[in-house]
């Protein structure tokens, strides 16, 4: 039983991985741009709307064009995102 860490060593274990993950978020925290996050200029966004309402394109496909997640496409065609 020498071998079990005692509960002072456990606690000290347990501040250094919140310092470590503390730092982490932080360094998180101060990138600008993440890295997968695909900017749509707003003709774009025109252009996604337009294709919608007159292609049999699915949502999915559209997607694929503008290379954004499926769900961003749906958002903007439900003005949740780019409101206008």
């Amino acid at each position: 039983m020498t071998d079990m860490p005692t509960f002072v060593q456990l606690v000290k274990e347990i501040d250094a991985l919140i310092r470590e993950r503390d730092e982490l978020l932080q360094r998180v925290a101060e990138i600008d741009t993440p890295v997968n996050q695909k900017k749509l200029t707003s003709r774009e966004v025109t252009e996604i709307r337009n294709l919608d309402r007159v292609s049999h394109m699915t949502q999915r496909e559209i997607a694929e064009i503008y290379d954004v997640n499926p769900s961003t496409v749906s958002r903007i065609i439900r003005g949740q995102y780019w409101k206008g």
